[in-house]
């Protein structure tokens, strides 16, 4: 490192650059468990349309997975009680599209709920959206945690890989729903890139039966179609337990489906049952109303034949008239009860097209689940057969190397931690971090540290972190801010960071787990660097002089 003219500057011996772009520092003994080797190759592999790029690093805010939770499961409930939109525009927000299927243009066409994200959310990782989307699918359809979180984890894939796909979306779902993707149909799905998600996401959750407590509430046969599973395949384990989630949740939502035929053919059978005895029914009384009409008309032709005077014989007749009108009611009743069992006939027809429908449901997420069970079971057996599983060699190499950060952009200082095999130089492991800053990775007493993190991602910060040497993840984080260009020094237990407080540049002391034990009042030059020397610790102060400093107060 070139030493800047008028700045104290000092070269760290347990850290040097080693080819461009990583970041080593001293290897440190890790403990022996296992963890599977992830080379180049892989890496480059996976970076499919549905590996998601999310912010890794530290959060100024951390919510509880309740709360996040929670943001779906309000928009969920009032879509329950009614709601056709639910939420706020320029946060989370759902629009509940359903509209009777129709012949025509929209014949086959879906009903959708529009999950939209505005420019105003702070989601920034894949598995906090697919935790806000569990919620909602629980309240608004009743769905177990456990299914909501897989119909979660597949819409999400299935928006990412018809991302911006105007022609699938525009053919596939009712044109009520569309027009309103328009007039910016590149929202409609899910970016892969957090960053791209606040403002520009319009997320399709297709509905079957829209119906809360049903599994075919939603529709699982469109979010696992051909596209989904080839993308969910390309993973280095296939995909098979998400997908194997998926096939049970498909044969109990085809057991529902053929249970609820059932239920419906036997209310159909005694519907059927009533309709026929209401009809022999009135079948027998309208043969006894014929008869009596056919014996008015005898004792009218006897009563003409008679030789009664004309008084009893128009009493007569008003008694026969009055006897007539009331057959003529009875028929008037029979006839309205025939129209109303032929609109319960309708009503059962409706009910035998809707046992069919559930019939047709159960046999084809039936055949669905099978075929993808045996789609899975060559998976499988493939992934045995080129030795997918993680040998003895292959967990103890996972943890030699050295410990670096590698550069995520080269026109970044951000990276990702790392291992590589210093006599090859081949890559063993990757952490999920890609908010490191390359030039603060230390070890000390065995443990890995980094400054990390983005203030400009909505809940970011730039935080001191330890770094778990096995997973490379975050172990820990600060609860103090850290200024963007800062160096980490290490002494000893201790951590040196700069950080802004009181208006100006301080330099603060940390102890391993992190925490804040010390800072200075006064202000240090923003560019200094920090000596260790003789129990004190030297450093510039705002106006280039130089301080020197207790090691652990910070104080003159």
């Amino acid at each position: 490192m070139k030493k800047k003219k008028g700045i104290l500057s000092v070269v760290s011996l347990a850290a040097f650059f080693l080819g461009t772009g990583f970041l080593f520092a001293q290897d440190v003994s890790v403990p022996a468990e296992p963890a599977p080797i992830i080379d180049q190759a892989e890496l480059e592999h996976n970076l499919s349309p549905v590996t998601f790029i999310n912010y890794e690093g530290p959060y100024a805010r951390i919510d509880t997975r309740a709360q996040i939770w929670d943001i779906g499961y309000a928009l969920g409930n009032a879509v329950r009680q009614g709601a056709s939109f639910a939420g706020d525009r320029s946060r989370y927000f759902v629009l509940h599209s359903v509209t009777a299927t129709t012949a025509g243009p929209e014949s086959g066409r879906l009903n959708a709920d529009v999950f939209g994200l505005g420019p105003d959310v702070g989601v920034d990782h894949i598995r906090n959206l697919r935790l806000i989307m569990q919620g909602y699918l629980e309240a608004a359809y009743g769905y177990s945690a456990g299914d909501a979180a897989l119909i979660a984890e597949f819409s999400s894939v299935y928006n990412a890989v018809f991302r911006g796909n105007w022609d699938y979306f525009s053919n596939r779902y009712k044109s009520a729903l569309v027009q309103y993707l328009l007039p910016t149909p590149e929202r409609a799905g899910l970016s892969i890139r957090f960053d791209e998600w606040p403002g520009q996401t319009l997320m399709m959750l297709p509905l079957l039966t829209a119906t809360p407590d049903s599994l075919s509430a939603v529709d699982t046969g469109t979010l696992s179609g051909e596209e989904v599973i080839d993308e969910m395949r390309k993973d280095d384990d296939r995909g098979i337990e998400a997908r194997q989630g998926l096939v049970d949740l498909k044969e109990r939502e085809s057991e529902q489906a053929a249970e609820a035929a059932e239920e419906i053919r036997r209310q159909i059978e005694e519907g059927e049952r009533q309709i026929a005895e209401q009809r022999e029914k009135a079948d027998a009384e309208r043969e006894q109303v014929a008869a009596e009409r056919a014996r008015i008309e005898e004792e009218r032709a006897e009563l003409a034949a008679s030789d009664a005077p004309p008084e009893e014989k128009a009493a007569e007749e008003e008694r026969l008239q009055a006897e007539e009108d009331a057959l003529a009611e009875t028929d008037r009743r029979l006839d309205e009860e025939e129209e109303a069992l032929e609109e319960q006939d309708r009503a059962l027809d409706a009910q035998r097209e809707e046992a069919a429908q559930n019939e047709a449901l159960a046999e084809q997420r039936a055949t669905e689940a099978r075929d993808e069970r045996e789609a899975i079971a060559e998976d499988q057996a493939a992934i045995i057969a080129g030795g997918g599983g993680v040998s003895s060699d292959a967990v103890n190499a996972a943890w030699t190397g050295v410990l670096a950060v590698r550069l995520t952009d080269p026109a970044s200082d951000l990276g990702s931690p790392v291992r590589i095999e210093p006599a090859t130089g081949d890559e063993l492991r990757r952490g999920v971090l890609n908010t490191v800053r390359i030039q603060t990775l230390t070890v000390t007493n065995n443990r890995a540290f980094a400054v990390a993190g983005e203030n400009t991602v909505a809940n970011g910060a730039i935080r001191l972190i330890e770094i778990d040497v096995g997973t490379l993840g975050m172990k820990a984080q600060s609860d103090t801010d850290i200024v963007e260009t800062s160096p980490l020094w290490t002494n000893g237990e201790s951590l040196y960071a700069l950080i802004m407080a009181g208006g100006a540049t301080q330099l603060a002391r940390f102890n391993l787990d992190l925490a804040q034990q010390a800072v200075t009042r006064n202000g240090v030059h923003p560019k200094s660097n920090v000596i260790f020397a003789d129990n004190r610790l030297l450093v510039q102060g705002p106006d280039g002089g130089v301080m020197s400093l207790d090691l652990n107060t910070l104080a003159r």
